[in-house]
């Protein structure tokens, strides 16, 4: 299932990159994005007999109450994942940023008793390797006290699926939980800068 969910998940996000040329227009807040990809996901959750409700309430929050989670993925009642987005427009580590990234990383944990977590960053940074780097420091320093950090394992850059990490924690229940960092690179600097060289190119 942990395997499942982040080769559907990552498929999911590569299709919301997928869009950004259209959407580049459009100004978009961190649950218009997340907004998209649950429809993009969707689809794809219902052929494993999954349901994705989008900020519903669960867990906790700081003061106790129940948290409120981007998406959950559920299956027959019970909660396969929870999914945790944020937008970084910053450089990650600056001081309000690095905050905002290790606050949403470790809401994750009060949310859910569940196996895997998603930890997702919209970048608009033009270099969104900065926010995988900040990340991996983050999960083997930051998590909540009771998950003990065991290791890291890097997310290969195969296709057009984003990169990130999947950070593995030893739990209080004697199991383990894994956290899946995911940057989705929503200013796509490279790809624009390319273009312009070759119109360049062919003009000049």
């Amino acid at each position: 299932t942990e395997a499942h969910l982040t080769e559907e998940i990552r498929s999911a996000a590569a299709g919301l990159t997928a869009l950004v040329p259209h959407l580049d227009a459009v100004a978009l807040e961190e649950d218009d994005v997340t907004a998209v990809l649950l429809r993009i996901f969707e689809p794809r959750a219902r052929l494993f007999g999954w349901s994705v409700p989008d900020q519903s309430k669960g867990g906790y929050s700081a003061k106790g109450n129940p948290g409120e989670r981007d998406l959950v993925v559920r299956k027959d009642g019970y909660t396969i994942t929870v999914i945790e987005a944020l937008v970084c427009n910053q450089n990650p580590q600056t001081k309000n940023q690095q905050k905002n990234l290790i606050g949403h990383f470790q809401k994750l944990f009060g949310y859910e008793g569940c196996r895997v977590f998603f930890h997702v960053v919209y970048s608009y940074l033009k270099n969104p390797g900065e926010i995988v780097s900040e990340m991996r420091r983050i999960v083997e320093t930051e998590a909540p006290p009771g998950f003990t950090y065991d290791r890291t394992d890097d997310i290969p850059h195969e296709d057009s699926r984003p990169v990130g990490l999947i950070a593995t924690y030893n739990t209080p229940a004697g199991s383990d939980a894994k956290v899946v960092c995911l940057v989705l690179d929503m200013r796509q600097q490279a790809q624009r800068d390319a273009a312009v060289l070759a119109g360049r190119t062919r003009d000049s």
